[in-house]
């Protein structure tokens, strides 16, 4: 048992340094990922990769979906303008899937 432990272990740290050393790029990548899609104000969200320009939020929100489409960091930009207004927004970079080619549900 502890030997199976340790191996998945293993393969899930070993998958997120696969995952991370491919987004270091600002190249779009292809990939695939799973988890609950969260409706935001700009599309969805589904482990924390925004999908942009995706419409059919209301038939997927809060269900286990697994998405595959071209994900890309994109930066932001400052929240306040020279004169101190707000605006809404994000600052640092994102990841972000702007091309939904295939989307499943694979729980509820």
């Amino acid at each position: 048992m502890k030997k199976t432990l340790a191996l998945l272990t293993t393969t899930i740290i070993f998958l997120s340094f696969l995952t991370a050393c491919n987004m270091d790029n600002s190249e779009p990548t292809k990939m695939t990922i799973r988890g609950v899609l969260h409706a935001t104000k700009d599309g969805a969200v589904v482990d924390d990769i925004f999908l942009t320009d995706f419409t059919e939020v209301d038939t997927y929100a809060e269900k286990t979906v697994e998405v595959t489409g071209m994900v890309e960091k994109v930066e932001g930009g400052p929240l306040m303008n020279e004169a101190g207004e707000y605006s809404q927004g994000f600052e640092g970079t994102r990841n972000v899937m702007t091309e939904v080619e295939l989307i499943e549900i694979v729980g509820e």
